[in-house]
């Protein structure tokens, strides 16, 4: 049996506890033979420098770092597009997406290509979301 190919990707990785967490994975799994890739803008903890397997997805301008929520949406296109010809080019098994920006980046990205996203929602209680009804 082939080891899973499993993509994290978070919005950034400057350092901070969800890219800890994110790094921590990635290396535990590969220590047991899985195939990992890491995605997102990168920063001092993750770049094409420190790891083959990086891929610079323009994660931090679909963020609230990104400002204005168009020029935040044209940014998700972008990013869509880049991370289509990843996971067409790389064939993951499993998309682990950490936060909203990079798990609509993810769903985007992988319309049509039967490719599984986890999403790990961080940062936010349920009692902080406003509910509509």
């Amino acid at each position: 049996m082939t080891a899973p190919k499993i993509l994290q990707i978070c919005t950034n990785f400057p350092p901070g506890g969800i890219q800890r967490h994110v790094l921590d994975v990635g290396y535990w799994l590969r220590e047991r033979n899985w195939c990992v890739g890491f995605a997102g803008s990168p920063g001092a903890w993750m770049d094409e420098t420190k790891d083959t397997k990086f891929h610079n997805i323009a994660l931090s301008d679909v963020a609230v770092e990104g400002g204005a929520l168009p020029r935040r949406l044209l940014a998700a296109h972008g990013a869509a597009r880049r991370l289509r010809a990843v996971l067409k080019q790389e064939q993951y098994d499993l998309i682990h997406a950490h936060e909203s920006a990079p798990a609509l980046v993810a769903r985007l990205a992988s319309f049509g290509l039967k490719t599984p996203i986890a999403l790990t929602f961080r940062s936010r209680e349920p009692g902080r979301v406003k509910n509509s009804d």
